[in-house]
């Protein structure tokens, strides 16, 4: 449709169709799964040379603090944490656990 036909009212309730506060949402939901995606892709590759947590911590350790992520041993699950916050209240953690071919980054990010 040509816009400059259109109502005041109609324009208005195409963009805010268009524009919705849940697409918007939904839009930002999306790009930052597919951030997490990247992240989880890029972690997996960096275990890729360690055969253990702690290989991977002596390894990374100093990395992980250069770039701002909160890096530490979870003693009770015997895990690696790599927490990144995002803002005030939201954050991502990612888990590296041992495994008998190595090092991987856990599926489950919180």
């Amino acid at each position: 449709m040509n816009n400059d036909k259109l109502s005041r009212a109609e324009l208005a309730k195409q963009l805010s169709e268009k524009y919705s506060f849940t697409e918007l949402a939904k839009d930002e939901r999306k790009s930052r799964h597919a951030v997490m995606l990247k992240r989880h892709a890029y972690f997996s590759g960096l275990t890729n040379s360690c055969s253990s947590l702690k290989e991977f911590y002596n390894k990374y350790h100093e990395l992980f603090q250069i770039w701002g992520v909160n890096f530490y041993w979870d003693e009770l699950n015997r895990k690696l944490v790599a927490q990144i916050w995002l803002n005030f209240n939201e954050h991502e953690t990612y888990y590296f656990e041992e495994t008998d071919s190595g090092v991987v980054v856990s599926p489950i990010i919180s």
